[in-house]
């Protein structure tokens, strides 16, 4: 526990019932008194001190007296402070007082604290005394015969001090749906050196295990407050990695000690997720200051541990008590318990985030990909690659950002283009507003264009078929099919359908600020080129992996687009839908059996994730981001959105970047049929 010294109050508010008539010499008990406190009241301690007894004078210097008064009224913030006079003796009696020379005026002491509020009663003896004055004439009046007991009756004597502790409280944990830590509080080992006792080759060889220059090594070892024999700590390792602490450990001069810390036990798999805490910075102290940070306190900085910071932070408790001359623990003046943070229970499968982050770490790709259950809507999987160790991403921070992958960047939260993976949602607007008959074959006989008034762009197709219905043009993925339906649609028709399936509009209540997905800008449709474009997912249309994976949930679920949710107290299957009938069973239908066929047929993009045994349904798409259409071999990216269909428990949708000379999005789908394969045949 943390410990400080201090004083008390800074606010005095004061209700005196007066005793007795005034003199016209010498002012009564209950004046000197008042005069007393309303110099407290303002905080004029030296005029306090001045109007204290002889006997009291002896006890504390004028300027122990001041300095006390002043340091622990900051120190236990004391505010509100109400001092209300008690009844007391009968006239006879403190007449009979008055002839002694001594008067005790009964109080009772009311105020706030950092630990509380302290209430107490006590008597404040006034004594009778004759003081010359600065002319040397005598003069009779009252003092204020002082003692500790006057700041609290635990101040028994002279040597009882005043103490705060710190009851550290426990920040709230972060698990999976299944209980598995995904944020915890444990320890790490806190590497570092005493300078006294390093050889020769030291640095040098802490710097070839942990990657940390020597110059940095040395910048802490020169800090201004190291010693030859202080420990000076250098960087912190989570305890798993033993191999890399026993090598430290067995350098000259390295020690290692455990520390208190935020455990993030699947690392970089869920760097993004999770994100990570820190101490507060000056800017977030301003901020919320309000709310009792301290500004050493922890705080989250990214992630959910930002994102749920009110209901995970943890408040400290406090406690004021007292010690004699040796230290012992006598009393306690007032204490407030430590609250612990919520734990806060997700959504998230943890086993199969890693998992899939796995499948992007192997080949060291980039990109991102969610995981959802598409009948509860529940968010089994957000990931991001590359992503950082949150364990150790202070240490690692500068390397991240230089990092030409930008492991920084949270990609699950980000909208790309989806390619041909959009093209279900036009198959869908398109049999739903009758644009389209499924079994109706349609002529493509080499790039279209619908007249001249394009000059020399068409649209393009990988497939050579000059007759295609529906099924044909998903299991194919053809452009100038979709092309065409949102070209038949028309630019308003073809916005507002969409808007159906969440185009335009955020998710609805999701902790992470996903980017919505659009159909196309701010201004609609700038072209009919671009109206065509869009039909097959590429002109200006944007979807972050999360919501391309929940538009695709209509399909299973009788034309109901879900509501998802990432915390699992929010798991309501009775109130999961966002929009409800946006199209009909039989178009619900259509949909699934042609994107069986895309990975069932041998001609399928998607026929890689053809499992035994399973039944899936999916599409593969490949945006070209070309920065115009003279660009040859511009960049590519792979997408592929798949399910089960018997009894769907799992709706992937994956997203590859660069794979241009990879086989475009069919480099994706044997990595998603490989997650599929482990979550539903474990």
């Amino acid at each position: 526990m943390k410990h400080r010294k201090g004083w008390l109050p800074v606010l005095f508010v004061f209700a005196l019932v007066w005793l007795g008539g005034c003199s016209n010499d010498v002012p009564t008990p209950e004046e000197r008194w008042h005069t007393y406190v309303h110099a407290w009241e303002t905080e004029q301690f030296s005029d306090m001190y001045e109007l204290l007894s002889t006997n009291a004078k002896k006890t504390i210097s004028k300027q122990k007296f001041v300095d006390r008064y002043k340091n622990l009224g900051s120190d236990l913030k004391i505010t509100d402070v109400t001092i209300e006079s008690k009844a007391v003796a009968s006239e006879s009696d403190r007449k009979k007082e008055k002839e002694d020379g001594k008067v005790k005026l009964p109080f009772s002491a009311q105020m706030s604290t950092i630990a509380g509020n302290v209430t107490f009663s006590e008597k404040a003896t006034l004594v009778k005394e004759t003081r010359k004055t600065a002319e040397g004439e005598e003069q009779v009046n009252w003092y204020v015969d002082w003692t500790t007991q006057l700041i609290f009756p635990q101040l028994t004597g002279p040597n009882i001090e005043v103490h705060l502790a710190t009851l550290s409280a426990e920040r709230g944990e972060i698990l999976d749906r299944n209980g598995r830590p995904l944020a915890v509080n444990g320890q790490q080992a806190s590497v570092g050196m005493e300078p006294d006792r390093l050889k020769t080759g030291s640095k040098k060889k802490f710097a070839e295990i942990t990657g940390i220059p020597v110059k940095q090594i040395d910048d802490n070892l020169h800090a201004s407050w190291v010693k030859p024999n202080y420990f000076v700590p250098i960087v912190n390792i989570p305890l798993t990695e033993e191999e890399k602490l026993s090598k430290l450990q067995a350098i000259p001069g390295v020690f290692i000690r455990k520390i208190p810390a935020r455990i993030y036990p699947y690392g970089e798999a869920a760097g993004h997720l999770t994100g990570y805490i820190g101490t507060i910075s000056a800017e977030e102290w301003k901020k919320h200051q309000k709310d009792g940070y301290d500004k050493s306190d922890k705080i989250g900085k990214t992630g959910l541990e930002a994102i749920f910071e009110n209901r995970l932070r943890a408040v400290d408790g406090v406690e004021i008590y007292t010690t004699d001359q040796d230290g012992n623990r006598l009393q306690t003046i007032a204490k407030k318990a430590p609250q612990d943070g919520e734990t806060v229970q997700l959504t998230i499968d943890a086993e199969l985030q890693k998992k899939m982050y796995g499948k992007f770490a192997e080949d060291g790709d980039v990109g991102t990909a969610a995981a959802i259950n598409p009948i509860t809507g529940e968010v089994l999987a957000l990931v991001t690659a590359p992503d950082f160790n949150p364990n150790t991403i202070h240490e690692d921070y500068n390397a991240l950002k230089q990092n030409e992958k930008q492991p920084l960047i949270n990609r699950f939260i980000q909208a790309y283009s989806p390619g041909s993976a959009m093209k279900p949602i036009t198959a869908a607007i398109g049999l739903e507003t009758g644009v389209i008959d499924p079994d109706e074959p349609m002529t493509i006989n080499g790039p279209w264009q619908p007249d001249s008034s394009w000059g020399d762009y068409r649209v393009h197709r990988v497939d050579h078929l000059t007759s295609v219905d529906l099924r044909d043009a998903l299991v194919y993925s053809d452009n100038i099919y979709f092309a065409r339906v949102a070209y038949q649609l028309g630019k308003q028709r073809f916005k507002n359908e969409a808007k159906a399936f969440g185009f335009g509009q955020p998710l609805p209540d999701f902790p992470f600020p996903i980017e919505a997905a659009q159909l196309t800008g701010s201004d609609g449709f700038s072209t009919e080129i671009e109206l065509a474009n869009s039909g097959y997912g590429q002109g200006k249309v944007l979807i972050s992996a999360l919501q391309l994976a929940d538009t695709y949930t209509p399909f299973i679920n009788d034309g109901q687009l879900l509501k998802l949710t990432l915390l699992k107290d929010r798991v309501d299957p009775s109130n999961n839908v966002w929009k409800e009938h946006i199209l009909s069973e039989k178009t619900a239908e259509t949909i699934v059996n042609d994107l069986k066929q895309v990975v069932q047929s041998p001609n399928g993009t998607g026929h890689a994730a053809n499992i035994p045994g399973l039944s899936i349904a999916g599409k593969t798409g490949t945006p070209e981001l070309k920065a115009s259409d003279k660009v040859e071999n511009g960049k590519e990216n792979g997408w592929f959105v798949a399910f089960n269909t018997n009894d769907p428990k799992i709706l992937v949708a994956m997203m590859v970047e660069n794979v241009q000379n990879r086989g475009g999005s069919h480099y994706v789908v044997p990595k998603v049929a490989e997650i599929l394969n482990w979550y539903l045949k474990p």
